[in-house]
């Protein structure tokens, strides 16, 4: 995507909003940018990047509940609140995992809203991982980095009330 914006010397330039670079191993890179306009003005810039090209394996395991706030995993979630589950060491999830694939439910809504699940210790992301209607079960498939500890946060975000809970594992990444 590129913006029209003036140019240092007066003339119209063009500033693109991304740059694509492949690397070929992990490591930090030193990127340069040179820019020259048709009236030969220059632009330089440059950053440092840090390059993590481990691509990391998929492995599956037999379907498996790991959370269910309606049973063991009581109470269900409420309006605004967040809760943090670990993940590793059940449905054959080991603590080397870095992400998970699952499938988020959602049942049993007392008002509309949506829930967001992320890595523990992280800020929520900007999007939902499922969104949902009072009385309405929905469900959505995911994957999912996990945090320190293998844990996630599951964030509800609806008006008031309460919602059930549930996340099968299928498979993880190391």
């Amino acid at each position: 995507m590129y913006r029209r914006q003036a140019g240092p010397c007066g003339v119209a330039t063009f500033r693109a909003a991304s740059i694509t670079f492949t690397a070929n191993s992990s490591g930090t890179v030193q990127l340069g940018v040179t820019v020259q306009n048709a009236a030969s003005c220059l632009a330089t810039g440059s950053a440092t990047v840090n390059i993590n090209a481990t691509c990391g394996n998929f492995f599956t395991v037999t379907p498996c509940r790991a959370i269910d706030t309606r049973i063991g995993d009581a109470p269900a979630l409420a309006a605004g609140g967040v809760r943090t589950f670990i993940l590793t060491g059940s449905c054959g999830v080991p603590s080397s995992a870095q992400a998970v694939s699952v499938n988020v439910t959602m049942t049993g809504e007392t008002s509309s809203g949506n829930v967001q699940v992320y890595p523990g210790g992280s800020a929520p992301p900007v999007t939902s991982t499922i969104n949902y209607n009072a009385g309405q079960t929905r469900a959505n498939n995911a994957i999912v980095e996990v945090g320190p500890g293998g844990t996630i946060n599951v964030k509800c975000n609806q008006g008031s009330g309460t919602s059930q809970f549930v996340l099968d594992v299928n498979g993880y990444f190391e």
